[in-house]
C-alpha cells in the first residue's frame, strides 16, 4: 500500500515541511497554521477543491495535526492519532444505496416491494429513493431483477478491519477510538486525502535545539524509501537533521528472534499456536476482537521497536530521546502502552522525517557518511520489513544454533488475511505453529506512510544493501544484549 505522491500526498508534505522549518527557527506556534495556508494557497482562484477557503481551511487543519494538536488546534485525545479532516471529508457525501439508470422500473415493482421503510416511489423514468426514509439495509438492491441499484461504501469505511470508521448518510466521517487499532487503512484508502495522523516533529526538534542526546531507531523498512541512497547516506543526513545517535531497530528484532523462537517451541510442545508481536496493529486487532485467542496464543515477547529503546537506553542513557521512525501509525499507540511509555519518546514516520530533512535542505543522495557507526542487526532482522520474514527468522535462529526442530509458518499478508486467520485460529483450525501478521499488504515496506512507490524494485535495493550484514549472526547480537528484558505481563502490560 506504498502512496503515490500525488497532489494529496503534496500538501501533507508541504505542510510539514513548513512546520519543521518554523520548528528549527523557533518560531512555531498556533499562529503558524493560517501563514502556513496562506503561503501553500497564495492564488485567487482554487485548484483542487470548490474554493480556496476549503483549501486554506484544510492546510490549517493539516498544520494543526503536524504541530500535535487536533485538526481544530484543540489538545489531543489521549490515544487517538489518526484523524478526520472534517473540510476535506465533506466531499465524500455520497449515498450508500442508489438507484442507477439500468433501472426498468418494471411491472412487479420488487424494490418497493422488499423496503421495509417506504422510502421508494415512481419516477418519470425509473423508481427513485426518498434519503430521508433510506436506512441503506440494501434490500432493495438483493431484491432488483435488473441489478439496478448499486451498492457503493466509501473507501475509509470499506478499509476499516475493526468497524471503527463510521458515518451516517451524508455526514462527516468518524472514529470511534474504542474500535481503532490506528493502522491507517482508512487514511492510505481515502481518495480525498481527508484523514491523516498527528505528528510529534515539534517537540522533537525543540530536544534538538536544546541539546538533547537524541537516538534514532530506525525501522529495517528504511531501505529504499530515499529512492538509491545508499543506507550510510540516509544516516548521515539522520545526524545532519539534528540526531546525535543512530540505532538499528534490526537490533531488537534480533532478540525478538530469540525470544520469540523459544516461546514458538515451548507451544509446539503443549500443541499450542502463537501469533508474532512484531506489528502492533495486528497485535491490537486480536486483543479487540479475539482477546482470549491474544491471552492464549498471541506472543508475550516485547516487538523489535520496544526492545531497540530498551538497547539505547542501556547505550546512551535515561536522560537519552529515543525515536522510532518506521512507516507505521500504530507505532505511535505502540508506544503509550504501559511496557513502552517509560522508555519511548516519539514514533515518527519517514513522511515526518522527509520532512525534517527538506526544511534544512538536505537529500540524502548527495551526503557522504561522516558520523559514527551504527551496530548492524542481522539479515534476518532486517528482512522483518517484508510479509513472512517475521516467521522466516525463526527457523533461522534455530538452525543457527544448531536445533534440528523447525516451525511450520503461516503467514497473513494484509488486513483481510489477517481478519481470515485469527478466525480460524479462534476456531481451532490452524494447523501451523506460528501466524506472523501484517495489517499492512507487503508487510512494512509497503506501509501506510512507506514513500516507496515500486515495492519490488525498493526489495531489490534493499537485497544489494543487506549484502553487507549476510555474515551477522543472530546469536552474536542476542549475546551482546543478554541483559536486556524482553518479555512483557499481559496481565500488566509491562
Amino acid at each position: 500500500m506504498a502512496n503515490s505522491f500525488d497532489q494529496m500526498n503534496y500538501f501533507k508534505e508541504k505542510t510539514l515541511v513548513e512546520v519543521a522549518k518554523r520548528c528549527y527557527e523557533g518560531t512555531i506556534s498556533k499562529e503558524s497554521a493560517e501563514e502556513i495556508a496562506q503561503e501553500l494557497i497564495p492564488y485567487s482562484h482554487p485548484r483542487v477543491r470548490c474554493c480556496i477557503y476549503k483549501e486554506r481551511e484544510i492546510i490549517r487543519e493539516r498544520a494543526f495535526l503536524a504541530m500535535g494538536y487536533t485538526p481544530k488546534g484543540h489538545d489531543l485525545v489521549p490515544g487517538q492519532f489518526v484523524y478526520v479532516l472534517e473540510a476535506a471529508c465533506d466531499d465524500c457525501n455520497i449515498h450508500r444505496v442508489r438507484i442507477t439508470d439500468n433501472c426498468r422500473k418494471c411491472l412487479f415493482k420488487a424494490c418497493v416491494n422488499a423496503c421495509k421503510f417506504n422510502a421508494i416511489n415512481e419516477g418519470d423514468s425509473k423508481m427513485h429513493i426518498q434519503y430521508d426514509k433510506c436506512k441503506a439495509c440494501t434490500m432493495c438492491a438483493k431484491a432488483c431483477p435488473y441489478g439496478s441499484i448499486l451498492v457503493s461504501d466509501r473507501p475509509c469505511h470499506r478499509s476499516c478491519p475493526t468497524g471503527a470508521l463510521i458515518y451516517e448518510e451524508d455526514h462527516i466521517a468518524y472514529i470511534d477510538e474504542s474500535k481503532c487499532v490506528n493502522c491507517g487503512q482508512c487514511s492510505a484508502s481515502c481518495p480525498f486525502g481527508a484523514i491523516s495522523e498527528v505528528s510529534f516533529i515539534r517537540p522533537l526538534i525543540q530536544d534538538m535545539r536544546e541539546g538533547k542526546t537524541t537516538v534514532a531507531m530506525v525501522a529495517p523498512a528504511i531501505l529504499g524509501q530515499w529512492g538509491k541512497a545508499h543506507l550510510e547516506q540516509v544516516y548521515e543526513a539522520l545526524y545532519q537533521i539534528g540526531f546525535t545517535h543512530i540505532v538499528e531497530v534490526a537490533l531488537g528484532a534480533d532478540l525478538t528472534t530469540k525470544n520469540e523462537a523459544h516461546e514458538a517451541l515451548e507451544a509446539k510442545h503443549e500443541n499450542r499456536k502463537i501469533t508474532t508481536s512484531c506489528c502492533p496493529a495486528f497485535v491490537s486487532y486480536i486483543k479487540l476482537k479475539f482477546p482470549k485467542v491474544y491471552q492464549e496464543h498471541t506472543s508475550n515477547v516485547l516487538s523489535p521497536m520496544a526492545i531497540t529503546a530498551r538497547i539505547a537506553r542501556e547505550k546512551y542513557g535515561k536522560e537519552a530521546k529515543t525515536v522510532f521512525i518506521g512507516p507505521c501509525v500504530a507505532k505511535k499507540a505502540e508506544r503509550l502502552l504501559p511496557k513502552n511509555i517509560e522508555n519511548i519518546d516519539y514514533v515518527l514516520t519517514f513522511e515526518e522525517i522527509t520532512a525534517m530533512m527538506k526544511a534544512k535542505d538536505i537529500d540524502p543522495i548527495s551526503l557522504e557518511a561522516n558520523g559514527e557507526d551504527v551496530e548492524p542487526g542481522s539479515l534476518s532482522a532486517r528482512n522483518f520489513c517484508v510479509t513472512g520474514g517475521v516467521a522466516q527468522s525463526l527457523n533461522n535462529y534455530l538452525s543457527e544454533i544448531g536445533s534440528a526442530e523447525r516451525l511450520t509458518l503461516k503467514t497473513a499478508n494484509g488486513s483481510k488475511l489477517v481478519i481470515q486467520y485469527v478466525k480460524e485460529l479462534a476456531q481451532g483450525k490452524q494447523t501451523e505453529d506460528v501466524l506472523e501478521g501484517m495489517m499492512c499488504e507487503g508487510g512494512c515496506m509497503g506501509g501506510v506512510d512507506s514513500q516507496i512507490s515500486n515495492l519490488i524494485l525498493s526489495k531489490n535495493h534493499a537485497k544489494a544493501e543487506n549484502e553487507k550484514v549476510k555474515d551477522v549472526k543472530i546469536v552474536e547480537n542476542c549475546n551482546k544484549y543478554q541483559n536486556i528484558s524482553c518479555h512483557f505481563d499481559k496481565e500488566t502490560d509491562r
